[in-house]
């Protein structure tokens, strides 16, 4: 029988540390990102009121009034005001099934401004990161806030 020797190569206990210190010591600059990024997160930090107010959809004075009403009150008059310019009729949309995705959509969208990570988006909503990633998908969060940050880019 023949003798099984290996290729790999024998290194003293010197080579050894070096190999170790230079496999956990990376670069200065890539731990000031890390740090960096840990500090700010992944997430930009957006906010609703804003992307609506530069929209010109609401000022500061809606917003205190709105502050007031209940959510029910809230869906209640957004559903009249709806439904007022077509006598009543709401698009032939149908509203009981459809609320649970209007609802889902509205607090993803709260959730989204608020996390500054997805591990924190999804530690928030309780969901796993793959489930989020295909909720983020399919709601097309990403495309919701993008012209903030369009905005962002031209202010540079």
């Amino acid at each position: 029988m023949e003798e099984h020797t290996t290729p790999h190569k024998r290194y003293t206990i010197k080579e050894r540390k070096e190999y170790n210190r230079n496999r956990l010591f990376k670069p200065y600059n890539f731990w000031r990102q890390k740090k960096e990024s840990q500090r700010r997160g992944n997430l930009v930090h957006y906010s609703i009121s804003n992307k609506l107010k530069r929209e010109l959809k609401i000022t500061e004075e809606f917003e205190v009034i709105f502050n007031n009403l209940s959510l029910e009150e809230v869906i209640g008059l957004k559903l009249e005001l709806a439904s007022r310019n077509i006598n009543g009729k709401l698009y032939d949309l149908p509203l009981w099934n459809t609320l649970i995705e209007i609802v889902k959509e509205a607090v993803l969208k709260y959730a989204y401004s608020a996390s500054r990570t997805k591990l924190h988006l999804s530690h928030f909503l309780g969901v796993s990161r793959n489930y989020l990633d295909m909720v983020l998908w399919k709601y097309n969060i990403g495309n919701y806030f993008a012209c903030l940050d369009k905005k962002k880019d031209e202010n540079l």
